[in-house]
């Protein structure tokens, strides 16, 4: 749970950092764990809340770029883990490979096109809000998919 923790932590820095970049102003960040249907789910969430008037209002590509700063830094995160040169040919086992599997599944799970990931935001903001549509048969296909 620490390496999902870092792993979220860097992510939505590099939204924040971004975000107060462009002056976006932040309404509040910070870590909780979600609930379905008040049923707590076994893993830690953490979010950066801009104004959402401000970021309605922001140039397109400032605003794919504040999108997709949270993957670009857990990118950067996966290669400093790879070659920083602390523990040497160990780097891959133990804590540092724990988190470097972490980052980079976080990292891929938000660059997916799903519900209220990163993905999703930046392609609605490209193709326009027509994309839910896609976003919605998208999870369908994967629900049925599991099934068969």
């Amino acid at each position: 749970i620490f390496g999902l923790l870092i792993t979220m932590s860097v992510h939505e820095f590099g939204h924040y950092l971004l975000l107060t970049r462009y002056d976006v102003p932040i309404k509040r960040y910070g870590f909780g764990i979600p609930l379905i249907y008040f049923i707590p789910l076994p893993f830690p969430v953490a979010y950066v809340e801009p104004d959402a008037i401000k970021m309605k209002e922001m140039k397109k590509t400032h605003y794919m770029a504040a999108i997709s700063s949270g993957i670009a830094f857990n990118v950067f995160l996966s290669i400093a883990l790879v070659f920083l040169p602390i523990s040497g040919l160990a780097l891959f086992s133990g804590f540092f490979g724990l988190l470097l599997t972490i980052n980079v599944g976080v990292a891929l799970m938000n660059a997916m096109p799903l519900f209220l990931t990163d993905g999703s935001y930046f392609l609605r903001k490209v193709v326009g809000e027509r994309f839910y549509l896609f976003d919605i048969l998208f999870v369908a296909i994967i629900i049925y998919g599991s099934f068969i």
